[in-house]
């Protein structure tokens, strides 16, 4: 399955449709294959570029439906700040996992 997201936003830019292999087994960055902990994460990557384009380092990303962190681990990534909240107790501890193991990338 070819993943296809379109973010949509109310910022002054346009929509862009993102195209990323995203099948289990198979995916885009083959060297940095991601596990897949819940039925609807999204991949790294993809995340990434919509809090990298969409947000400003000040900004706080809120994601109030977080399931397996993949936001909460683009922005830290990503050194942004952001707040996660999930019903599910597995997915949370989950997450704090996934959190914990993200490497924050710095800028040259």
């Amino acid at each position: 399955m070819l993943v296809d997201i379109e973010p949509w936003t109310s910022f002054d830019r346009a929509v862009r449709k993102i195209k990323h292999k995203w099948q289990g087994m198979l995916q885009q960055n083959m060297k940095e294959k991601e596990q897949k902990f819940h039925p609807t994460q999204k991949p790294l990557p993809v995340m990434q570029w919509i809090v990298e384009n969409y947000t400003t380092p000040a900004d706080i990303i809120v994601d109030p439906f977080m399931g397996s962190g993949t936001t909460l681990a683009a922005a830290k990534s990503l050194g942004r700040k952001a707040i996660g909240m999930e019903i599910n107790k597995a997915y949370c501890e989950i997450a704090v996992k996934r959190l914990a193991t993200t490497q924050i990338k710095m800028a040259m």
